[in-house]
């Protein structure tokens, strides 16, 4: 709605935006908008229709910013206030992105630095290797990061529909980013204690998670309440998801080799989640019965349960440590096994369906969404799976180890894909050494 309004379209635009896109004229919560709509018709015909660009066709290249302090400190508190001042800025401390350092972070890339490498929503904005390695000079990052923040760019553009609509949402949905292959381990991402949340040991993830924020946020022109309409955050948005899986400790194939790479290639997987559940689970009794209880968890219902069904899209990630897997995979289970049996399991009867579904989305949603679930209402069946078709989950093994917890990534929606990191630079060798000279050695703990 932000975009709606920021092209032109005056303040009226939150309410007939919704009644387009729901192609009916009464919005959530059965408000009927059809006396404003019909109030403001011959405007939002005439914005449609008659619509130019404030700028012409044509690359701008912005002049560079000069800011000065009298000391290192004042200096340095200036940049920050100039960037939140300018609405680039979430409001954690930026480190300037000096020619220098910009000239740094290209050293890890074969790239050359005026290339373009995608489209950033949801403004259209232009990001060129160079201006994507500003952004993560801006947060700490270094050389050997960039490989794997453009891959997750490119993943997340691949369907610039999605992605734009999930930066632009009312809802608080955004991308988890697996990576695998040796890469994760070099540059620091963590697969183990901790996962999902900060670590000391492996920074990595965090800084990519902020650079990719700061992408969408500088570049894509994603700011909160104007072209960004979430009503409700995600704290996953202050730095977004960048997480590792286990490769060394699973029984089972890695998610990128599941979606189609080679073992062992570098890759980047999107999930897009609302946010994560922890589960007090441990394997024991029959594996059947721990089966349903993993199941049980995943039925509670959820803003984005039914935003999609049966067309590939994930119905959430289920995160296990690496001993969980191994007691299933010693049970005979495999990950293909495992999903079968969560949708066989994760089922509700109609009634909650009726229950939990607000009445919009069952008249609106469900029909053209899911329409596989409409039978079973009708029938008032005991149990429609949630899950449909089983691939609709996501398994990633990662997490510490310790039998005691599984973790659920909750359901998002768009922008599902796998992504191979580009060839490497001849240096990379070069700047893991410096790396370990700057960071110390690579951790060995979980």
């Amino acid at each position: 709605m932000g975009v709606f309004k920021g092209f032109g379209f005056g303040d009226y635009s939150p309410t007939l935006y919704p009644a387009l896109l729901l192609q009916t004229a009464t919005v959530a919560g059965g408000a009927d908008v059809r006396p404003t709509v019909e109030e403001h018709l011959d405007e939002l015909v005439s914005t449609l229709t008659t619509w130019k660009p404030k700028v012409g066709l044509g690359r701008i290249v912005p002049e560079k910013v000069t800011v000065t302090g009298h000391d290192h400190e004042e200096l340095v508190a200036n940049i920050n206030n100039h960037f939140i001042k300018n609405l680039w800025s979430e409001g954690w401390p930026l480190t300037p992105p000096t020619e220098k350092k910009v000239k740094w972070i290209l050293t890890g890339t074969k790239l050359d630095r005026n290339e373009v490498v995608a489209k950033i929503p949801p403004l259209g904005g232009i990001a060129t290797v160079e201006k994507i390695a500003v952004n993560l000079a801006m947060v700490g990052g270094r050389p050997e990061y960039l490989p794997v923040l453009i891959a997750a760019i490119r993943l997340l553009t691949r369907n610039m529909e999605d992605f734009s609509q999930s930066l632009q949402t009312t809802n608080a949905v955004t991308p988890a980013i697996i990576v695998n292959g040796p890469i994760a381990r070099q540059i620091r991402i963590n697969s183990g204690d901790g996962v999902l949340g900060p670590s000391e040991y492996y920074p990595g993830g965090a800084i990519l998670g902020r650079a990719l924020r700061s992408v969408v946020r500088c570049i894509g022109g994603a700011v909160t309440g104007f072209t960004a309409m979430s009503v409700y955050g995600n704290p996953s948005r202050f730095g977004l998801l960048f997480m590792a899986e286990d490769e060394v400790n699973s029984p089972w194939n890695p998610i990128s080799e599941d979606m189609g790479l080679p073992r062992g290639a570098n890759a980047v997987t999107a999930v897009p989640t609302t946010g994560s559940i922890l589960m007090t689970l441990t394997p024991e009794g029959s594996m059947e019965d721990y089966i349903d209880r993993i199941a049980d968890w995943m039925k509670y219902p959820t803003a984005n349960q039914f935003s999609d069904c049966g067309n590939g899209e994930p119905k959430g990630a289920l995160l296990m440590s690496a001993e969980h897997a191994k007691v299933l995979a010693k049970a005979g289970w495999t990950k293909e096994k495992l999903k079968k049996g969560l949708m066989e399991h994760a089922t509700w009867p109609a009634s909650q369906f009726r229950k939990h579904i607000p009445q919009w989305q069952m008249q609106s949603f469900l029909p053209r969404r899911c329409p596989q679930i409409i039978p079973g209402l009708e029938a008032n069946s005991p149990a429609i799976p949630l899950i449909h078709p089983p691939d609709e989950i996501m398994i990633i093994v990662a997490g510490g180890p310790f039998r005691i917890y599984l973790s659920m990534l909750e359901i998002g929606w768009g922008f599902k894909g796998t992504q191979q990191v580009e060839e490497l630079p001849a240096n990379w060798d070069e700047l893991i050494k410096q790396a370990e000279k700057d960071l110390g050695p690579i951790p060995t703990v979980a």
